[in-house]
Formats: structure tokens, C-alpha cells, sequence
């Protein structure tokens, strides 16, 4: 840690460490993956885990992704790559066009670098994952895109899980995403840069009113706060009351799922009709988003495909309803099976966390 560190930077550095304490992101002797793209956030992601290293015993791999969208994107790797050698960490690279993604979207190119990314952090992480070396990929969200989250799915119509905000962790199937920074605004993490003379790649699409989180962010946060100066913390609170509604749905479901519900000898977990017709509507859909993931379904589900399943499961004569590609749902003696590539070695496999992909 430099030496002429001041106490406010100091404090930060500790805040962190605090957070990540209270919800127990970091564990000792852990692999931890840093999604690095350049950027301040990042940036300040890398320096603090690395003041973090040697207390837990962390091996730290930063991890860059050019997407090639920009024609100096090249230069951002070497970029990323001298900060790995500054802090003596391990580094990987790799280029979009190599990166083969599983989970289909038909969403904006911005959610398309999403999981992009994720697939190629997803496959460092295993990579480097053993019995005795658990690995956790790190993401630099802060505090600000907390807030332009919420917004951006309240736009869009998200229901309480999506409106519950971004989590600390997220673990599914052998996946652990920690975000150690939300705890710091934007404006701290800049400051403490500056304070520290340490550069960082400026994006500028961050500033390109064409997408709908630079626009939030330029007018409707300021106007909100200009409001009221206890927006954010409003906010907070609104959010964590969402959250623990949230933790109440899932654990609901989860338990009504397994009443609902039988698992065949080859894993595969069937509906049970009558049972799931007795549900409440909004249970329903809980229960088949649930059903979809821990099936291994590659796809985005939206509120309006859940409630075209419900009406092929509760109301129509027919007994097969195709989704997509290969994928497709059986009706047979009272029960429901999801069949298609990969279902039946979803369902062997045991899955925690959240019941949807959204906040992840």
C-alpha cells in the first residue's frame, strides 16, 4: 500500500474490507477472477484486492475481454496487462470472436458483451478451480450502478426480484460472483484514483446518450436527488425492503417446488398438474421460472413466456408446447417435463442461489 496514502483513501480501502467481511465475499485460499476492463472501476477493483491478498491468502487473475468494438481496443490489453504485472497478479486475455456463448438473448449489443463476458470469465474461473481451490469471480459494480439498475429495470416492468437490486454475491452451480465495491459511490472511487495518481481507460460510450443508462444517469438521477437530497438514502431502504421480500419468494418457492414436483430416476424433475394448478398465478410463475433454470433452459425468460406456459399447462388440449429450438414441454399423465439439450444433466446436478438470472 503507498506510503503517502491519506486517512479518507485509507478509509475506503477499509470500508471495503468491511463489507466484504459482513457478507463474507472473500475466503481464504480462494482464486479470485477480476473482470479488468481499464476502467476506473475496474481499476480500483484490482488495487483493493491486492491490498486484500496477502490477508486471505488470494490468487488474483485479471481477466480482460477485447470486444473489438472500438479500433484502438487492442492497446486496452496492454493496457490491462501492465496493471497485472504492477500488482504482480496473473493475467488472461482473449478476444470475443474466440468466445462461444451458451446462454442465448436476443438483447442489445451491450447485453450481448454481458454474457460475453461472463462466459469467458466463467471459463477462467474453471480453469483455474480445484477440490482444494475454490475460485470467485469479482465484478466492479458500485454503489451508482446500483441506482441506475433499479431505474432501468423499473422501466422495463422487472418485479420485485429485479427491482431488489444488484447483490453482493451470487452463487449458481459452481458459480460465485462477488461485487466487493458496492459500497462506493462512483465520485470516491474517482477521487481516491486521482489521490493515488492511477490512470484508467475512459469509455466513451459512457457518455453516449443513445443508451439508456447514460441517460439516467445524466438526467434523471441529478433531477431526482435535486428533489430531495435523501434520494439515495431512500432509496436504499427502499431496495433492501425488496430484497428481503425477495429472500422471502425464494425460499417459498423453492419449498413449494419440491411439494409440487417429483424427480425421475434420470434426474429429470417433472410438474405435477393439479398440484401446480392450486398455486396462486404469481407462485406459478415463480415456481416455472425456478423449474426452467434448474433445467439448464439457455434462454431469457420474460413474464410474457411465463404466462404462455401457464396457459399451455393449465388450459390448452395440446400436448406438447415447442420453445425454442430443441428445446420444448411435455404434457403426460398430469405431469409436465421440459426436454431438450443438456436438461437431463441439468436437473443432476444441484443448484443454489437465486431462482432467476436477472440479478446476477
Amino acid at each position: 500500500m503507498p506510503k503517502n496514502k491519506k486517512p479518507e483513501e485509507l478509509d475506503l480501502i477499509s470500508r471495503v474490507s468491511s463489507y466484504c467481511a459482513t457478507w463474507d465475499l472473500l475466503q481464504k485460499n480462494t482464486t479470485i477472477i477480476i473482470g479488468l476492463s481499464g476502467g476506473p472501476d475496474s481499476v480500483f477493483l484490482l488495487h483493493v484486492l491486492s491490498q486484500l491478498k496477502t490477508e486471505y491468502s488470494l490468487t488474483l487473475v485479471a481477466v480482460h475481454l477485447d470486444h473489438g468494438w472500438r479500433e484502438n481496443s487492442a492497446a486496452d490489453i496492454d493496457f490491462c496487462k501492465s496493471y497485472a504485472t504492477r500488482y504482480d497478479v496473473l493475467f488472461e486475455h482473449a478476444h470475443a470472436r474466440d468466445i462461444t456463448i451458451t446462454k442465448k438473448s436476443s438483447g442489445s449489443l451491450e447485453e450481448q458483451g454481458r454474457l460475453l463476458r461472463r462466459t469467458f470469465f466463467e471459463q477462467v474461473a474453471q480453469k483455474y478451480a480445484s477440490p482444494h481451490n475454490p475460485t470467485a469471480i469479482a465484478l466492479a459494480h458500485h454503489h451508482d450502478d446500483q441506482i441506475e439498475t433499479f431505474f432501468i429495470r423499473l422501466l422495463r416492468g422487472a418485479g420485485v426480484t429485479g427491482l431488489a437490486g444488484i447483490r453482493p454475491q451470487y452463487k449458481n452451480h459452481h458459480k460465485n460472483y462477488i461485487r466487493p465495491l458496492l459500497c462506493c459511490t462512483k465520485e470516491e472511487i474517482l477521487t481516491f484514483l486521482h489521490a493515488q495518481a492511477l490512470s484508467y481507460l475512459e469509455d466513451p460510450t459512457n457518455k453516449d446518450p443513445r443508451f439508456l443508462r447514460n441517460r439516467i444517469r445524466s438526467t434523471i438521477i441529478p433531477a431526482l436527488r435535486t428533489c430531495d437530497t435523501r434520494f439515495d438514502a431512500s432509496l436504499e431502504r427502499t431496495m433492501a425492503h425488496l430484497q428481503e421480500a425477495d429472500e422471502f419468494i425464494q425460499t417459498t418457492t423453492h419449498k413449494t417446488l419440491e411439494k409440487v414436483s417429483i424427480v425421475q430416476k434420470n434426474s429429470q424433475r417433472q410438474l405435477l398438474l393439479p398440484a401446480f394448478a392450486e398455486l396462486h398465478p404469481f407462485l406459478q410463475k415463480q415456481i416455472l421460472l425456478a423449474w426452467l433454470i434448474e433445467s439448464g433452459f439457455p434462454f431469457t425468460v420474460s413474464s410474457g413466456l411465463l404466462d404462455e406456459l401457464i396457459r399451455f399447462l393449465l388450459i390448452s388440449k395440446n400436448k406438447k408446447h415447442l420453445l425454442y429450438h430443441s428445446w420444448s414441454i411435455i404434457k403426460q399423465n398430469s405431469c409436465a417435463t421440459l426436454e431438450g439439450e443438456g436438461a437431463e444433466k441439468a436437473n443432476g446436478q444441484k443448484r443454489s442461489g437465486s431462482t432467476t438470472t436477472r440479478n446476477s
